[in-house]
Protein backbone atom coordinates (compact mmCIF):
# COMPACT_ATOMS: atom_id res chain seq x y z
CA UNK A 1 0.00 0.00 0.00
CA UNK A 2 3.05 2.56 0.88
CA UNK A 3 4.39 1.77 -2.82
CA UNK A 4 1.24 2.47 -4.56
CA UNK A 5 1.11 5.25 -2.38
CA UNK A 6 4.80 6.43 -3.32
CA UNK A 7 3.60 5.55 -7.08
CA UNK A 8 0.54 7.97 -7.04
CA UNK A 9 2.33 11.03 -5.45
CA UNK A 10 5.14 10.61 -8.39
CA UNK A 11 2.33 10.22 -10.85
CA UNK A 12 0.87 13.85 -9.60
CA UNK A 13 4.27 15.49 -9.14
CA UNK A 14 5.03 14.15 -12.72
CA UNK A 15 1.67 15.79 -13.67
CA UNK A 16 2.25 19.29 -11.66
CA UNK A 17 5.53 19.79 -13.51
CA UNK A 18 4.30 19.05 -16.90
CA UNK A 19 1.08 21.59 -16.08
CA UNK A 20 3.96 24.32 -14.66
CA UNK A 21 5.87 23.87 -17.99
CA UNK A 22 2.57 23.85 -19.97
CA UNK A 23 1.39 27.18 -17.88
CA UNK A 24 4.85 28.95 -18.58
CA UNK A 25 4.83 28.15 -22.50
CA UNK A 26 1.19 29.70 -22.09
CA UNK A 27 2.27 32.83 -20.56
CA UNK A 28 5.20 33.02 -23.07
CA UNK A 29 2.74 32.83 -25.56
CA UNK A 30 0.93 35.29 -24.23
CA UNK A 31 3.07 37.81 -23.77
CA UNK A 32 4.44 37.68 -27.44
CA UNK A 33 1.19 37.91 -28.57
CA UNK A 34 0.92 40.72 -26.39
CA UNK A 35 3.85 42.45 -27.91
CA UNK A 36 2.86 41.33 -31.52
CA UNK A 37 -0.70 43.59 -30.64
CA UNK A 38 1.21 46.35 -29.52
CA UNK A 39 3.53 46.65 -32.47
CA UNK A 40 0.58 45.99 -34.71
CA UNK A 41 -1.64 49.07 -32.75
CA UNK A 42 1.80 51.53 -33.41
CA UNK A 43 1.44 50.63 -37.18
CA UNK A 44 -1.92 51.31 -37.02
CA UNK A 45 -1.43 54.66 -35.32
CA UNK A 46 1.40 55.55 -38.08
CA UNK A 47 -0.84 54.80 -41.22
CA UNK A 48 -3.39 56.70 -39.15
CA UNK A 49 -1.49 59.55 -39.09
CA UNK A 50 -0.45 59.44 -42.56
CA UNK A 51 -3.50 59.56 -43.88
CA UNK A 52 -4.48 62.10 -42.02
CA UNK A 53 -0.95 64.27 -42.98
CA UNK A 54 -2.26 63.03 -46.74
CA UNK A 55 -6.10 64.08 -46.63
CA UNK A 56 -4.91 67.80 -44.99
CA UNK A 57 -2.39 67.88 -48.01
CA UNK A 58 -5.12 66.94 -50.61
CA UNK A 59 -8.00 69.35 -49.07
CA UNK A 60 -5.19 72.21 -48.76
CA UNK A 61 -4.37 71.38 -52.74
CA UNK A 62 -7.94 71.21 -54.02
CA UNK A 63 -8.71 74.42 -51.42
CA UNK A 64 -5.22 76.33 -52.88
CA UNK A 65 -5.82 75.44 -56.41
CA UNK A 66 -7.96 77.45 -59.21
CA UNK A 67 -10.52 76.47 -61.71
CA UNK A 68 -9.64 75.92 -65.22
CA UNK A 69 -10.79 79.21 -67.39
CA UNK A 70 -12.63 76.47 -69.35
Amino acid sequence: MVAELKNEIHNLVDELNALSARNDDLVMERENDAQAINEMEAQVAEWKRKHDAVRIELRNLKGGSTPWPW
